[in-house]
């Protein structure tokens, strides 16, 4: 089975992702996969370019580990809010 190189990286990060870092590494990773003939076939009328097998399942398997990232990003982000909304309410 085909392997993202950075899978193992992006399982143990420790720091937070943002919506734009997560968005950045899916599209950089579908421009890579579109330059290479094993994961993808490009064709000069782009309705018929597709992801070939071995470049689905990559792109499965960051979707998966980004999926994740978001979820986290998404709690910090309502948990920042609601110490904000505390503070403020403290403020008053």
């Amino acid at each position: 089975m085909e392997r993202l190189h950075s899978s193992n990286y992006l399982r143990k990060a420790t720091s937070m992702l943002t919506e734009r870092e997560i968005g950045s590494i899916l599209a950089a990773q579908l421009v890579s996969l579109s330059k290479d003939r094993t994961y993808s076939y490009t064709s000069s009328t782009p309705s018929y370019s597709h992801l070939e097998e071995p470049g689905k399942k990559i792109m499965a398997e960051l979707v998966d580990m980004l999926f994740v990232k978001a979820v986290e990003a998404e709690k910090k982000r309502r948990q920042d809010e609601a110490e904000q909304l505390v503070m403020e309410n403290l403020k008053n």
